[in-house]
């Protein structure tokens, strides 16, 4: 018998204002897999390290269900999966990134950490779990990026050693609301594969 999968979509900074995934949620279902919010509320002033203790308590729960886990991060939200990933590396099936800030983190204007405090004690913990993944783990990462993205520069999404795709997509905002709706599908089938 197969197991279950559940899908936790881990939202970038706008994460107080739900828009398109519970359209991702319900898209998920043919597939037969189950998806949840998980924000991380990053505008909000508790330590980073909480919450991403919540987050992988969550995976564990899932785990002890005998769900497999997908994480799901799309712009900021792509460095709590990574991660998530690199404190439950047994635990995690497979990790989708989008338009996801993973490199050249000393490039991020400082006015981003200010107005989303726990955004900084993810990038900070990022510096240390991005080189802590092995070949294994980092083979578990899918990173989706545009043609060309304002907000996140294209470099800046590709983690060598994982999968990097390229969609036809200009744009941040277009290109979460485009992988999240249209092409959910394909992500969802690539984080069923053994």
């Amino acid at each position: 018998m197969t197991k279950k999968t559940t899908v936790l979509f881990i939202p970038g900074l706008g994460d107080g204002k739900v828009r398109g995934e519970n359209l991702a949620i319900k898209l998920l279902a043919p597939w037969r897999l189950d998806g949840e919010y998980f924000p991380i509320d990053w505008h909000k002033k508790e330590d980073f390290k909480t919450r991403i203790a919540e987050l992988s308590k969550r995976i564990a729960e899932l785990n002890s269900e005998g769900r497999r886990v997908v994480l799901v991060g799309y712009s900021a939200g792509a460095s709590a999966a990574i991660n998530a990933l690199s404190a439950n590396k047994e635990k995690v099936q497979r990790v989708i990134l989008i338009c996801g800030k993973i490199q050249n983190l000393d490039k991020i204007n400082d006015s981003y950490f200010k107005l989303n405090p726990k955004f900084g004690g993810s990038v900070e913990l990022l510096k240390k779990s991005l080189p802590d993944l092995d070949a294994e783990q980092r083979a578990k990462v899918l990173s989706i990026r545009p043609i060309f993205d304002e907000t996140v520069p294209v470099k800046d999404t590709i983690i060598q050693g994982a999968k990097n795709k390229r969609v036809f997509m200009v744009g941040h905002v277009p290109t979460i609301a485009y992988c999240l709706s249209l092409t959910i599908w394909r992500a969802a089938y690539w984080a069923r594969k053994k």
